[in-house]
């Protein structure tokens, strides 16, 4: 069971962090093309950033449980 929970919370730190990259490039990408403030893109990368490091940090613990899953 616990190999399940491990596997479920891999790929839900890999899915999340793709999705992380993905919105980190459409903020470039917008403030090339479009006037978007720069304390804006900033302020979400900051955040992006320290919820990847959380993440991480949460699957190197490797505590996976029934309480850890998707």
């Amino acid at each position: 069971m616990a190999e399940r929970f491990n596997r479920m919370n891999k790929l839900c730190i890999v899915a999340t962090s793709g999705l992380w990259i993905v919105f980190m490039a459409y903020l470039v990408l917008k403030k090339s093309v479009s006037d978007i403030s720069m304390g804006t893109i900033v302020s979400n990368f900051v955040i992006v950033l320290v919820c990847f490091v959380i993440n991480i940090a949460i699957y190197l613990k490797n505590h996976s449980s029934k309480w850890m899953k998707l």
